[in-house]
């Protein structure tokens, strides 16, 4: 049901109440907790050049056993193939990490969990939740 983007897991990573407690209020009513194969990727790169390195990468590992991973297909790629055109034609392109998570997200019938409103709200086919307010 929740895709978490890649500021969401770094807010729960540095111990956000907000977010934490979200967290536990999906979990506790068994709702599917997701993070995207890109989003992964996201957290990786800033494990390897984190002052942290070893601590981030066992909470990674923690995180990895207790929630769901979205990969890319047929389907999420003409979304975002779409979902660029769409942008680019309005002048309002984001990147190309924020185009295929969102297409992920809507490929998979997910509300994408996401501080970074100002980016996503330009895509109106996505559900956007934000855990930060």
């Amino acid at each position: 049901m929740y895709c978490l983007d890649t500021d969401i897991i770094v807010f729960h990573l540095k111990g956000n109440t907000k977010v934490n407690e979200k967290i536990k209020e999906v979990k506790s009513l068994k709702k599917e907790i997701s993070i995207t194969y890109i989003t992964l990727y996201e957290l990786y790169k800033g494990v390897y050049t984190s002052a942290k390195q070893k601590e981030d990468l066992k909470y990674l590992d923690v995180l990895l056993k207790d929630i769901d991973l979205i990969n890319l297909s047929i389907n999420s790629s003409d979304i975002a193939g779409k979902i660029y055109s769409k942008l680019k034609g309005n002048g309002e392109l984001i990147n190309d990490a924020d185009i295929l998570i969102a297409s992920l997200a809507i490929a998979n019938n997910k509300i994408l969990v996401t501080g970074n409103i100002k980016h996503f709200g330009r895509i109106k086919e996505l559900k956007i939740e934000n855990w930060l307010l």
